[in-house]
């Protein structure tokens, strides 16, 4: 099943302009952006750390949310961590926990194998993954063959948020079986309906948001191995995962720079805070 689109611009271009990046924090174990509102994204750190840490992550505090989450400008895997994070600033806010439930694919958990990619260890605690269990580590770029193809053609495979980091994801979902479930899961998942769109087959996005930003980030910035026990858990499924992209606001704008906006205006979680959102208001009024 071939992706026939680029969701890191998609989940870019869905950030309005003029949010502030208030602090960032590059951590061993884990990377943050806390967004202007006090919105603090978390990812697991991927990559070597630079020599000053402190001093890079500095480098991004009072810029622009979206300039920082921008995929162009992803040189190195902890570069990719720092955007992940302010994606996750923008995207992983409280009011998801409202709209969670449940998978809605667990009743296919008995149809035959599951697999899980990348590191997820609280899932098994989750849920009820009696019968043949695939588990791999995230690839690297061009090693998703062999035994990843077979995996990614179970039933439901659950794949780590931490593969958007690597940029391997869309290698693993071009190899997605015709009736393959995928749930992304894991602390680094942005909560952004688009991964449903466009003929995706993700069909889940279970992640985690900050219920206290201060200690959240205190956590962060001292390497504390159970900053996910700070976070709430958010687990949202797509109302139609197979046309979605015939919302109307999607339709009218498919063929406009400003697609990716538009279809995220369904889904802004920001609406109604104080933001600049100038560039995007000629398009909302159309």
């Amino acid at each position: 099943m071939k992706m026939n689109w680029d969701y890191y611009n998609e989940l870019y271009m869905g950030i309005p302009s003029g949010i502030r990046v208030e602090k960032c924090v590059v951590g061993k174990l884990w990377t943050a952006v806390r967004a202007g509102g006090g919105n603090v994204g978390v990812v697991r750190t991927m990559g070597e750390l630079p020599a000053d840490p402190e001093s890079y992550a500095a480098d991004f505090a009072d810029g622009f949310l979206r300039d920082t989450a921008n995929v162009l400008r992803w040189d190195s895997r902890v570069r990719a961590s720092v955007g992940m994070a302010a994606m996750n600033a923008f995207y992983n806010l409280p009011a998801l926990e409202k709209s969670s439930g449940p998978p809605a694919f667990l009743e296919d958990l008995g149809k035959g194998p599951v697999s899980v990619i990348g590191d997820l260890p609280n899932l098994s605690a989750g849920l009820d993954l009696n019968g043949e269990c695939i588990e791999l580590p995230l690839p690297e770029h061009g090693c998703v063959d062999g035994e990843y193809k077979e995996a990614m053609r179970s039933p439901v495979v659950f794949i780590s948020g931490d593969s958007l980091t690597t940029g391997v994801l869309h290698e693993l979902l071009d190899e997605a079986g015709e009736d393959t479930k995928i749930s992304l899961a894991g602390i680094s998942v942005p909560g952004a309906p688009i991964l449903f769109a466009y003929g995706s087959p993700v069909r889940n996005l279970t992640g985690l948001y900050a219920r206290d930003p201060d200690a959240v980030e205190k956590a962060a910035r001292e390497d504390a191995p159970e900053l996910e026990l700070l976070m709430g858990t958010f687990s949202i499924n797509p109302k139609k995962p197979k046309y979605l992209h015939e919302r109307p606001e999607v339709q009218r704008y498919m063929s406009s720079p400003y697609r990716a906006s538009v279809f995220n205006c369904a889904f802004n979680p920001w609406e109604g805070k104080e933001y600049d959102h100038s560039t995007w208001s000629p398009i909302f009024k159309g």
